[in-house]
Order: structure tokens, then sequence, then C-alpha cells
């Protein structure tokens, strides 16, 4: 089985595991660590996934974005702040994953990382978005940007002062390289 079939069935697992622990021992911080716990494995997944693929020359990096403003970074000063009022071991595992969980959301969030290929535009984040090529309707090169249409209201484009990595000619380069495999592709067709 993939990751992402076992992913929800461990969450829904930890969900139940966690309000049957609750129940059992009234211990919320337990209950919120078994909650946390799947959220946590994919993190840590998605991030040795990003490791591998920022080694590799096969990857675009675009320029620093925002900290995400969501829910997520309140509920965990949330849930730090339940854990502090009683301390326990469980609440003390809690902080630390989520303290790592944390960094790492962080470390990935600065940036934006793709890997466009022959074989699709995948962007590396959480919820893992991937386009194959044969998705992609229009592609224009132009001189300080990039641009994929996927459909009528979905695009990416990507200009010459975000990219971080590679240079731009190199960059344009490989994009004239795919926007020629895309036109082979459609003429086969």
């Amino acid at each position: 089985m993939k990751k992402k079939n076992i992913l929800p069935l461990f969450a829904i697992i930890s969900f139940i595991l966690g309000l049957f622990l609750y129940f059992k021992y009234e211990d919320l911080a337990l209950m919120i660590l078994c909650f946390f716990i799947p959220v946590f494995i994919t993190l840590i997944i998605t991030y040795i996934e990003y490791e591998k693929v920022t080694t590799g020359n096969d990857y675009v990096m675009l320029s620093k974005r925002k900290v995400p403003t969501d829910w997520k970074w309140t509920f965990f000063i949330v849930v730090i702040m339940i854990s502090f009022k009683n301390l326990t071991v469980y609440s003390g595992i809690l902080i630390i994953l989520i303290i790592i969980y944390a960094f790492l959301a962080y470390t990935m969030s600065k940036r934006r990382t793709f890997t466009i290929n022959m074989s699709g535009v995948k962007e590396l984040n959480i919820q893992e978005k991937k386009r194959e090529i044969s998705e992609i309707t229009h592609f224009e090169i132009y001189g300080n940007n990039v641009e994929m249409r996927f459909n009528t209201n979905e695009f990416l484009q990507i200009n010459k002062s975000e990219l971080l990595y590679p240079k731009w000619d190199i960059f344009t380069s490989q994009m004239n390289e795919l926007k020629l495999y895309i036109n082979l592709q459609k003429e086969k067709e």
C-alpha cells in the first residue's frame, strides 16, 4: 500500500485511540498527542521528500513566502499553553513534537519548491499538488516569466525575480526543452 492509503487509516486509528485513552485515563495531553502523531508523521515524510528533491538538479525553488497564518499556529500555541499548565510526560512529548513540527513546517514554508520535468509539475508541500504534463493546456516562455495553464482557472507563473534555483538561463533552457516535449506529445495525439 502507498503512504497516501495508509496515512488516512492511521489518522482514524489515532483519533479513535485518543478518544479511548481520554475516556480511560482522562488525560487531555495524551489524547491530543494521539491526534497529533499522524500529522507529525505526514510532515516528517514530506520533509524527507523535500530534502531528497532539493539535493537533485530537477527542482525549481522560488523566493521567500510569508509564513502561513492559519489555524495550526494558533492551535500549537494553545496546546503548548495547556501542556505547560499541567506538565506531564505526555504533555512534554507533545511540546517537543510541536516544536519540531513548527520548525520543519516553517523551514518548508519559507520557499515554494517544484519539480518540473517530463513526468509533470509537482509542488512539494504537505498537500503535495501534482499535475501531469498532459494537463497543461497553455505553456508560454516570456522574457521575465514562464506561464503554465492547467485549465481555465488554474495556472503557475514563475517570475525571474522570484526564482532562486536554478539560474534563469538554465531554467529557461529546461523549459524550452519541456515545451518542445509537450508539443511533440500533442502532435502524436
